[in-house]
């Protein structure tokens, strides 16, 4: 699976300003690695959304998952 994502999802601060990272967006990936592809991007943006604990960002966030079957 190939992923593209902005800056947006591993920059998205938790309310005691900790942001997720890059190591953050691996572990839910790796949740979602056999999950359908059209699922990762919506369980993706919803697990940076649970970090944040808002659905308010100060930057977008983007997401693109692509499988070659």
């Amino acid at each position: 699976m190939l992923l593209l994502y902005s800056d947006g999802m591993t920059e998205a601060e938790d309310p005691e300003g900790r942001p997720l990272d890059e190591d953050g967006l691996r572990k839910h990936v790796q949740k979602n690695v056999s999950a359908p592809i059209d699922e990762i991007g919506p369980n993706l943006i919803r697990a940076v959304g649970q970090h944040a604990q808002s659905s308010k960002f100060a930057d977008d966030l983007t997401v693109l998952a692509v499988r070659r079957v």
